[in-house]
């Protein structure tokens, strides 16, 4: 072998082992942070979520105590409600309507929603155990999320927080579990636990059952869409949730306390019991109640829709008679 060819051989190896140009269709490795870094960043996240959640039962606790005050300057528990609450969401003259429900409509306007049971009112020793059992362990999973949720509710006036020493002698009071749904792609569910209670196996069912309809939604619609006049063009069918639509009906002020929640427990705080002045999730007397709100509007809204049809027009006999002709006339086929 000549010295020539041996140096084109030598050539021919260093360009092979050269490192790849920026022309090299290979993608270049990227060094992954090393485990100092990335301890590092989870430490810093965790430190701050801390940050979030001390802030947050902070809140809570400077909530309940200007609820205590508060409870401690009223002369009454009505009382107390009425300043939490405020008056009703509905409007003065809802038993005007023309409607059957309108005498229920204006009860509840005047009244607040009752809650009555078929067995006796909870001793101190059933409250003390529902306390010390505590709520599910979906809401002790969801703690901080409560704290959140039970302010914004709060502020709005739906509920109050005060520690269980400051109500466990109210008459009437019945404690149920705070729960969580937690639900697919959307925040979880604040949810009252009044069934494992046995709050929901012995309320009276006042409510009006027969407003809510279950089963035949997608006959009606169907039925409705089939029959529209189609000069009007197409059908289009739209579905609107009302915003904490349990929470616009509130409670009669001395049975609030029935429905009370037992909170999860936190570092620094007092047990705490959540007290509503509204529907409730979870209630079974909820939905019915509702319903007789919702149907109600629905009825009086189709009835003044259907008051603006035009009149039948003064020739509309005669094509109806032709109708007639033309359906008995025998068939060319």
């Amino acid at each position: 072998m000549t010295s020539t060819h041996a140096k084109r051989i030598r050539l021919g190896e260093s360009t092979l082992k050269s490192p790849p140009t920026s022309s090299d269709p290979r993608p270049a490795t990227v060094a992954s942070p090393g485990p100092a870094i990335s301890s590092t960043l989870a430490r810093s996240k965790k430190d701050e979520v801390e940050k979030i959640v001390a802030h947050t039962i902070s809140r809570l606790g400077t909530f309940v105590q200007q609820n205590c005050s508060l409870l401690e300057s009223c002369s009454s528990w009505d009382d107390f409600a009425m300043a939490v609450h405020g008056p009703p969401h509905l409007q003065p003259t809802v038993g005007e309507l023309p409607h059957p429900a309108a005498e229920f409509l204006a009860s509840i306007h005047d009244h607040g929603v009752p809650i009555h049971f078929d067995d006796p009112d909870w001793t101190l020793e059933q409250l003390d155990a529902a306390i010390e059992k505590g709520c599910n362990f979906s809401a002790r999973e969801h703690k901080e999320f409560i704290a959140e949720e039970m302010l914004e509710f709060g502020k709005d006036g739906f509920w109050t927080i005060l520690p269980y020493d400051k109500v466990r002698h109210l008459p009437g009071l019945r404690l149920s579990p705070a729960q969580i749904k937690e639900e697919r792609e959307r925040r979880p569910r604040f949810i009252a636990d009044h069934k494992s209670g046995g709050v929901n196996e012995h309320t009276l069912p006042i409510a009006p059952t027969e407003s809510m309809q279950f089963g035949g939604a997608l006959y009606r619609l169907l039925t409705e869409i089939r029959h529209a006049d189609p000069s009007y063009g197409p059908v289009y069918m739209s579905k609107y949730d009302v915003k904490d639509g349990f929470y616009r009906i509130h409670l009669r002020p001395e049975h609030c306390v029935k429905l009370a929640i037992v909170l999860p427990r936190y570092d620094g705080l007092p047990p705490l019991v959540a007290i509503p002045f509204v529907l409730t999730m979870g209630w079974q007397n909820s939905p019915p109640t509702f319903c007789g709100f919702s149907e109600t509007a629905c009825d009086v809204a189709n009835s003044r829709l259907y008051k603006r049809h035009a009149p039948p027009h003064r020739l509309e006999h005669l094509p109806a008679s032709l109708d007639r002709i033309l359906d008995s006339a025998p068939s060319r086929l």
